[in-house]
C-alpha cells in the first residue's frame, strides 16, 4: 500500500494550541508535523535540525515513544485513523457506504470518541503539566505563578458545579475554554487579579463562591472609604 499523502488538519485546534506562539514557532511546529507524517517518529538530530535549537514551547507539543523517538500524540492519532480507513476500504470494495459517509461517522463525534480527548480528571493532569503554556498565561494577563494555578484551580471547580465534569474536550479546546473564562473573571472588576481565590480541595458551592466575592469587594470598598 502506498503512503497516504494527506493528514486531516484541523485549524480552529492548531490556532488555540499554537496562540502564543511566535511565528517562527509555528512554523517550526507545523514542519515537524509535516515530518512525522513522512517520516514516522522523529529522532531528537531530526528535531534538532528543523528547530535548530532547544524550544520549550515547540518542544512541549511532541512526546517519547519507548524507543526515545519524537511524536506528536494527535498527529499518530489522526495518521492510525486515516490507515485504518484505506484498510477497510481495500477488505471491502464492494461495501455501499461512501467515502464522505465513512467521514462523517469517523468525525462526527470527533471532540468526544476519540482518544485525543479526555475526561476532566485527565484534563487536569495535563493541563498541570504544561508549565510553558501557563507561563504564556501569566504573560500575556500579568499573573503571578500562584495566580494561575489557582485560577484553573477554581476553573475545573466551576466545570464540575456545572455539570460539565463528565464532557470529555480536546486539551486545545480546555485551553480556549479557560481563556474565555479566565478573560471574563478578569473583567468583572479591574484588580479582581488580586482576589485571594481558594485553594481547598474541597468542591466549592455557587453559593460559597458569591459570599467570598461578596466579602472581598465589601472589604476592597472599605478599603477606599478610609482612604
Amino acid at each position: 500500500m502506498s503512503k497516504d499523502p494527506a493528514f486531516l488538519f484541523y485549524p480552529n485546534d492548531f490556532d488555540m494550541g499554537t496562540k502564543f506562539f511566535t511565528d517562527e514557532q509555528a512554523g517550526k511546529y507545523i514542519r515537524l508535523l509535516i515530518a512525522q507524517h513522512q517520516h514516522g517518529h522523529l529522532t531528537e538530530k531530526q528535531v534538532n535540525f528543523i528547530c535548530k535549537s532547544y524550544d520549550k514551547d515547540v518542544f512541549s507539543k511532541f512526546i517519547r515513544d519507548s524507543e526515545g523517538l519524537y511524536y506528536n500524540e494527535r498527529l499518530d492519532i489522526e495518521i492510525n485513523k486515516r490507515r485504518k480507513y484505506s484498510e477497510s476500504r481495500s477488505k471491502n470494495k464492494t461495501g455501499k457506504k461512501t467515502y464522505d459517509q465513512h467521514m462523517e461517522n469517523e468525525n462526527k463525534d470527533e471532540n468526544i470518541n476519540t482518544s485525543f480527548c479526555l475526561n476532566i480528571n485527565e484534563t487536569k493532569l495535563r493541563i498541570s503539566e504544561m508549565p510553558s503554556w501557563k507561563e504564556l498565561i501569566q504573560r500575556t494577563y500579568k499573573l503571578s505563578e500562584e495566580q494561575v494555578e489557582k485560577y484553573i484551580s477554581n476553573f475545573f471547580n466551576e466545570v464540575e458545579l456545572k455539570g460539565d465534569g463528565n464532557t470529555v474536550r480536546s486539551i486545545p479546546q480546555t485551553q480556549s475554554y479557560f481563556i474565555n473564562w479566565l478573560k471574563i473573571q478578569l473583567e468583572k472588576k479591574p484588580n479582581l487579579k488580586d482576589q485571594p481565590i481558594t485553594t481547598s480541595h474541597k468542591r466549592v458551592t455557587r453559593e460559597e463562591q458569591i459570599r467570598i466575592n461578596e466579602e472581598y469587594l465589601a472589604k476592597i470598598n472599605g478599603t477606599k472609604k478610609e482612604a
